[in-house]
Formats: C-alpha cells, sequence, structure tokens
C-alpha cells in the first residue's frame, strides 16, 4: 500500500516556491540592463571586438549573463527575417546546425528575437548565435540564414549569482515574447 503525506509534500512545495521567490526578489533589486550594442550579422567582428573590450574591462565573461537580441526596426523587419528562418529550416543546409527553436507563427506583439542566458562564457555564446561556433550547439546561427543583414541590437545583464540566471532570464522572456528559442514558463 502506497503511504504518502500529502500535507507534507505540499509544505515542502511551498518552502521550496517560497524561497524561489525571495530569490526572484533579490536578483531583481540590483539588476541593470546594459546596451544597446548595435551590430549586423555582416560586420561581426567588430561586435565580438566591443564585448572582448567590456569582458577587459568589466570580467564580464567569467559572470553569469542574461542577454537579449532585438531586431532593429522590429515592426518592420520582424516578419520578413521570420519567414527567412522558416524558409532555411524547410532547407537541407539547415540539417547541419543545432537550430534554435522558433515560433510556430510569427507574432507582431514579439519585441526580441531571442533571450538567453550563460552562467559565464557569454564571448562563445554570442559566438554560437552568430554562428560561428560549433554547429550541433543549439543557437541562431545567424549567419547562415539571416541574409541581407538588418541592423541588430545586444543588450546583457550581468548577474550577482548564476543562480539567478534562470528566473531573471524567464521573466524577461515572457514580458519580451522571443521570436526565437525555448519557451519559459513562469
Amino acid at each position: 500500500m502506497l503511504s504518502l503525506n500529502l500535507h507534507k509534500a505540499a509544505e515542502e512545495r511551498i518552502q521550496k516556491l517560497t524561497s524561489k521567490i525571495a530569490l526572484v526578489k533579490s536578483a531583481f533589486t540590483s539588476l541593470e540592463v546594459n546596451g544597446p550594442i548595435e551590430f549586423t550579422v555582416n560586420d561581426c567582428q567588430t561586435f565580438l571586438d566591443q564585448i572582448a573590450q567590456i569582458d577587459r574591462a568589466t570580467g564580464l565573461n567569467q559572470k553569469p549573463v542574461v542577454y537579449v537580441y532585438v531586431l532593429e526596426n522590429h515592426a518592420e523587419n520582424g516578419e520578413t527575417l521570420f519567414n527567412r528562418l522558416k524558409e532555411y529550416k524547410a532547407s537541407p543546409e539547415s540539417k547541419v546546425f543545432a537550430l534554435s527553436r522558433s515560433k510556430k507563427e510569427f507574432d507582431k506583439d514579439s519585441i526580441a528575437l531571442y533571450v538567453g542566458s550563460v552562467k559565464k562564457d557569454i564571448l562563445s555564446r554570442i559566438k554560437q548565435h552568430l554562428g560561428v561556433g560549433p554547429q550541433k550547439t543549439y543557437a541562431m546561427h545567424l549567419k547562415h540564414w539571416v541574409g541581407e543583414s538588418p541592423k541588430l541590437q545586444f543588450y546583457y545583464i550581468p548577474l550577482a549569482d548564476s543562480a539567478q540566471t534562470y528566473e531573471v532570464e524567464a521573466a524577461i522572456a515572457s514580458q519580451l515574447k522571443p521570436l526565437l528559442g525555448k519557451s519559459i514558463e513562469i
């Protein structure tokens, strides 16, 4: 016979959720959004150099970071870029790369292209998203499908504690509704 103490299970779950709420509250008290850093995929080296310069000044590459890619003039360019990705995903070339998930339909209310996070090594993650990193890492791999390169903006939020990355990323993704990347439930 199965013996369950449902009251105890509920209390333990409430305790975990309460500590998670405290973590989220503490995370958002001191966050600062940095950026935008504007770039095009065709000129990604300048962007990578800017990130490397920020790293030298702040040690960013060793910190947990939540980051956001925004398409400049989203209302004008978003659907075009979204359709390009759908075409690329249907092509044989796309099977070489582990591409980020995309929404099934274009969402005009989505103002972000992608929201993500790293516990450290933001520079490697940026390279993966640009399409100059390992092919089998899930990323946007932008240079392989973006075509005529639109202007993108990159924002980043350094965190004090890597335990905060998921909660901060989830809150931002919920608000911005990015076109690409995993769906995160709050």
